[in-house]
């Protein structure tokens, strides 16, 4: 959960506005936060607004945010926000590291950023219509929302450092771009590519996008789900790709036809 600091002499009528204000954004409906999911999609590279696991993320984190400033200003109103890097954070970072993406893809949200500040300003402008309590809780928040954002885009950014550290010593990302230069047409030899993913692709294949709708610390459920591909095949084991945080990309080896009952029962 994140900490806040104490206010500094934030009077009480104003920090009774504040809190009011929170309330009312922790009740936002659907609509009004999806457009705030549009927009910052629509500044992201099509790599993250084309994938539905990726686009699923996003939205995510955009909920975190906003949730996470509300609650803080709750507890604390006008208070500094101290982000905490949630789950969600931390699957989003994962995975725009995986597909290659570099940290000024994260500039992205500062366009929901400035939704979100339209947002506050019309709920202010309702709370109150005195100029002075206005100037004030204007004053206070907008310091409070763009410093939470640029301390929660500095964690993330070096969330995603450490991530690329631990991918360089392991195979998901040689998987990856190996597997995305075949399927992008590269002219990558046969032989060179099976050697490499240790996995023949001189065979018919069954190939299979396996993902949900939440960010998991572990893929345990997809790699089920993939095992259960394999076996509803008739092959021994599946080859699979970490793709994003709640996405594999799956390749069974099989000539015959995919039992369908057989892998809606497993599934289910």
């Amino acid at each position: 959960m994140p900490a806040a600091t104490a206010p500094d002499a934030v009077s009480p009528r104003i920090a009774e506005l504040i809190r009011q204000g929170a309330e009312i954004v922790l009740a936002l409906p659907e609509d009004i936060i999806a457009e705030l999911d549009e927009v910052a999609l629509a500044a992201m590279p099509h790599e993250i607004s084309d994938d539905p696991g990726l686009a699923a993320g996003i939205r995510r984190t955009n909920r975190g945010f906003v949730r996470a400033w509300a609650e803080a200003n709750l507890r604390a109103p006008g208070a500094e926000v101290t982000p905490t890097i949630g789950p969600e954070m931390l699957a989003i970072g994962r995975d725009l590291v995986r597909r290659g993406l570099d940290d000024t893809t994260l500039e992205a949200f500062r366009a929901g950023q400035n939704i979100v500040w339209r947002r506050w300003m019309g709920i202010a402008f309702a709370l109150t219509d005195d100029p002075g309590e206005l100037s004030e809780l204007l004053d206070r928040t907008a310091a409070s929302i763009f410093a939470f954002v640029d301390s929660t885009l500095s964690a993330l950014s070096e969330q995603m450092q450490r991530e690329r550290d631990e991918l360089k010593r392991g195979t998901h990302t040689m998987r990856f771009e190996t597997a995305s230069l075949i399927i992008d047409g590269a002219p990558i030899a046969r032989d060179r590519a099976s050697a490499t993913l240790r996995y023949e692709l001189g065979q018919p294949h069954i190939g299979a996008i396996i993902w949900g709708d939440q960010a998991s610390e572990d893929h345990s459920l997809l790699d089920r789900a993939a095992e259960a591909l394999a076996h509803a095949s008739g092959a021994r084991r599946p080859f699979t790709v970490v793709a994003s945080a709640a996405t594999l990309w799956v390749w069974v080896p099989s000539a015959g036809a995919l039992d369908l009952e057989l892998l809606d029962r497993s599934i289910a």
